[in-house]
């Protein structure tokens, strides 16, 4: 781009206060002030066609600095000619070629636009496949990620390991022992219960019996029944061997739970004996509901679909209200 100067409207003119010769160039004119600030053009001698232009590079009141002959050669001049800024030759060249390089380079602007715009295009066409590929595109591993110790195992087919099949055991012991203490150990008066404990048979499963030889009771109390095992199989497994739902007993008329709500209660399935599905030993946490129809069934077996062999002991204590 060419340097354009500064204009002067109507392009008032001034004169030279004395004689120039041609390596003048600091001048004195009559008024600086009509003339525009550096840098900019100067014609002396408008009209003539020796005329000179001249660039204005510096202006301190009356007194110009001026370079000669910047179109024109320089020449000696009398004072009194004229001195203005004119539109020049120059003036004209550099607007048309000033024109004419933006033009260019609009052209030239606009065809990176379009190779840009369509570079973006072919990345985005890329990228987002990319962004929506879900099928490790990258060959992540466990290891990188942190997880290299960690299994695809499931929760429910995670085995139990020894630390929490041992506290399953010890707080199941030490649950049994205080459900089978019979000693009233938590001081209950009679005062409190406000009513004479009244003793319930229930009607077994033929494959069940009460292990009353170590105190199991169903008894209520007022409107609340207690039932307390151990239970255990009256003969030996039979096919099939206990599976959830199966109906251990059948509670009487008037002692099933109030308004034809269930109620479920934690027991412990006991091994006493190995062979089957389970070791001599073996503790499996279950869940018991007492039905509204009487029916007190297995629930659920925790990781356990079934039980095969063996001589299984079912240990509870449910206590829920009747009528």
């Amino acid at each position: 781009m060419k340097p354009m100067y500064k204009a002067q409207v109507n392009s008032p003119e001034t004169f030279l206060m004395e004689d120039i010769t041609v390596s003048t160039t600091d001048i004195t004119v009559q008024d600086g002030g009509i003339l525009p600030d550096a840098p900019t053009l100067l014609v002396i001698g408008g009209g003539a066609l020796n005329a000179e232009t001249v660039k204005l590079v510096g202006k301190q009141g009356n007194t110009l600095t001026i370079e000669r002959g910047f179109e024109g050669e320089a020449q000696p001049w009398e004072a009194g000619v004229s001195i203005a800024r004119n539109f020049t030759a120059y003036d004209h060249d550099a607007t048309i070629d000033n024109i004419e390089t933006l033009a260019s380079e609009n052209e030239s602007i606009g065809t990176r636009i379009t190779s840009t715009q369509s570079s973006v295009s072919s990345l985005s066409n890329l990228l987002f496949p990319h962004i929506s590929n879900r099928d490790n595109p990258h060959n992540v591993t466990a290891a990188q990620v942190g997880l290299g110790n960690v299994d695809n195992t499931s929760d429910a087919d995670k085995p139990v390991s020894w630390a929490q099949n041992a506290m399953f055991s010890s707080f199941s012991n030490t649950l049994m022992q205080h459900i089978m203490h019979r000693d009233n150990p938590h001081n209950v008066t009679t005062t409190q219960l406000g009513h004479i404990r009244e003793l319930v048979t229930p009607t077994m499963n033929p494959n069940w019996s009460l292990n009353t030889p170590q105190g199991a009771q169903v008894f209520a109390v007022g409107d609340i029944v207690i039932m307390q095992g151990p239970i255990m199989r009256s003969s030996s497994m039979l096919s099939g061997g206990i599976v959830t739902g199966s109906v251990l007993f059948t509670i009487p008329q008037g002692f099933r739970p109030v308004g034809g709500m269930t109620s479920t209660f934690p027991a412990f399935i006991r091994i006493t004996s190995g062979g089957g599905s389970h070791q001599n030993g073996s503790l499996i946490s279950a869940m018991l509901s007492a039905l509204p129809s009487g029916d007190v069934i297995i629930s659920n077996m925790n990781n356990s679909p079934a039980i095969t062999g063996g001589n299984p002991q079912i240990e509870f204590n449910i206590t829920f209200r009747r009528r």
